[in-house]
């Protein structure tokens, strides 16, 4: 999850094409993001930590809360 689409778009190329991972979902959007988890339930979470409004520590704390982290 990254607040700027350019690098949404690009680092989803890079994984996608050099690394043959599959990218389920982007987002820019803390509570679009915990839908996609609820979803997909993903191996793997990228997301910038410096975002607006929502600081991506704090979305961390919430995910975690909601059981998609496990410490």
């Amino acid at each position: 999850m990254d607040d700027h689409s350019l690098c949404r778009r690009g680092l989803t190329e890079l994984l996608t094409h050099r690394y043959g991972i599959e990218v389920v979902g982007t987002t820019d959007n803390g509570d679009e993001l915990t839908a996609l988890l609820r979803e997909h339930h993903p191996d793997l979470l990228v997301m910038d930590l410096r975002m607006e409004p929502v600081n991506g520590l704090g979305l961390l704390a919430r995910i975690r809360k909601e059981g998609f982290l496990t410490p």
